[in-house]
Formats: C-alpha cells, structure tokens, sequence
C-alpha cells in the first residue's frame, strides 16, 4: 500500500474519532442544558400560578368591597298595649301548721352512682423526625444502618457515580485514580450544608447525597446547583484522567429511606446504561472508516 494513501487513512481515522467525541461531549452538555431549562420552567410556570392566585384574590376583594351584601331587614308593625285597671288585691291564705316529720329508725338506702365512662386515649400518630441522618460525610454503614430501621423519609435523594470506573482504573492505575476519587468526595463533600445534609461513599465509583425536607421549587434549585458543579468538575478538572459523571435523583414525601436510596441508584444507573450504549453505537462508525 502506497505510503501517502496509508497516512490519509490514519489521517482521517482521527479526524472521525475526534468529531464523535465532540458530538458526544456537545450531546451530554445539551441534555444537561434541557434539564436545566426544563427545571426553570417549572419555576417560572410556579410563580406565574402564585401571581395568578394573588391577583383573583386581589379581584375578588375588589368585587366584595364595589358590590357589599345587603340583608334585608323584615319590618314588624308594633301594636298597641290595651291598658287596663289593676285586679284588686285578693285576701292572703292563713297559714297552714304542718306536723314535723317523725324521724325514721330505718337507714335509707344509698343510690349508686351512675359509672362514668372513660374515653380511651387515642394513639398518637408516630413522631418522624425532621432529618433522622447525621449531618456531614459518613461511612456506608451508618447508612446502612438507618436503612434496616422503619422510619419514614421525605426529602431529595441523590446518587452520582462515574461512568467506565473500571477502564479507567486499569488504564491509569491505582494511586493516580486515588488521587482522582480523593478530589472527586472533596468536591461532592462541598455540595453538602454544614450540620444539615447527609453524604456517603456508597461504593468505589458511587456516592450518595441526602437533602432532608427539601420539596418542590426548592428542590429542584438543589437539583440544578449539584448539575452545574458536576459539569463544572468534568470540563476543568486538571487531573490527566478525564471522569465523566452519571447520577439520578429522587424527590419522595414519606417513604422508606431504603426505597428512596434504590430509586435514586436505579436511574444513576439507568444514566450508565444509556451512555454505555450511545458508545457501543460509536464504535461500528468508527471500524467502517
């Protein structure tokens, strides 16, 4: 083979594969963009509500105040009182003496007293606690921990792992993907608030974060903050093996805490699989070049 025509082959080999990892990386950022925009939306369709509901109530009593209920008042014709002489006097009776009561030897019989009913106490609902988890980053098995206990849940629950862990720890070797996860749990370790959240190292690759009583606009302004701190990571991290983060996220209202940690891991991933397949159908494009 021509040595030229073997040069523009390679040539254009890493031109393909250059282009497929920029629609890649240009898709992820897109889709993070959606979800971003998708999340403002929902704030803005949030408040245009509020305004909305303000503004009939506004009307209303605008309405209320132009128009006031009038009741109409029933008119009764008084009469006039017939006066009439004062009835004479009549004679007062003569007293009458009774005889005094004879004592009885006889002890009277006591009534019983009606029994008064006690109502039952009520159970009283079970007490859930505003955040059952410790605050700060913890070990898996104070997680695990809280899991087997029946205590309900309401807050956000995030997962984050990363994607091709493995390849990446075979290519760059132990102590540098070390370095890389040590910078990794401080970077998510900052996306916790001191004394109020939960977070914890549930795997090599995966952590868990757990936002307690965080619901709706609130949430999903967490939601956003953790999304523009992961991209942030992934495009300015100075380290030479490049991490690509998958996560998922869960917002429950009284559930277990181990269900809500399942659902928040299953779409993580979910996010893995999705991502393992959009490169599964890179590589045909790229052995046909």
């Amino acid at each position: 083979m021509d040595p030229g025509t073997l040069e523009l082959q390679i040539f254009v080999s890493l031109i393909v594969v250059l282009a497929t990892a920029f629609v890649a990386l240009v898709c992820d950022y897109l889709k993070g963009s959606n979800e971003s925009l998708r999340e403002r939306n929902i704030e803005l369709r949030i408040r245009q509500e509020e305004r909305e509901l303000q503004r009939t109530i506004q009307e209303w009593n605008a309405a209320v105040q132009r128009w006031p209920i009038r009741t109409a008042v029933i008119r009764t014709p008084i009469k006039p009182v017939e006066t009439q002489p004062p009835p004479a006097p009549e004679p007062a009776p003569e007293p009458v003496v009774e005889p005094e009561p004879v004592a009885s030897t006889q002890p009277e019989a006591v009534k019983p007293e009606p029994a008064v009913e006690v109502a039952a106490p009520k159970p009283e609902p079970p007490v859930v606690s505003a955040n059952p988890l410790p605050p700060g980053m913890h070990d898996h098995s104070v997680l695990a921990k809280h899991m087997a206990s029946s205590e309900s849940f309401s807050g956000v629950v995030v997962s984050i792992g990363i994607n091709e862990y493995a390849a990446q720890l075979e290519q760059a070797g132990p102590e540098a993907m070390g370095a890389l996860m040590a910078a990794v749990e401080t970077m998510i370790a900052g996306l916790l608030r001191a004394g109020v959240d939960f977070g914890c190292r549930s795997g090599d690759d995966e952590f868990l974060l757990i936002y307690a009583n965080e619901k709706g606009a609130e949430a999903q302004r967490r939601l956003a903050a953790i999304s523009e701190r992961l991209w942030n990571f992934q495009l300015r991290s100075s380290s030479n093996t490049a991490v690509l983060f998958c996560w998922g996220a869960v917002e429950v209202q009284g559930e277990s805490l181990a269900d809500s940690v399942a659902s928040a891991s299953e779409r993580m991933h979910q996010t893995k699989r999705n991502r393992k397949m959009i490169a599964l159908q890179a590589k045909p494009r790229k052995m046909a070049v």
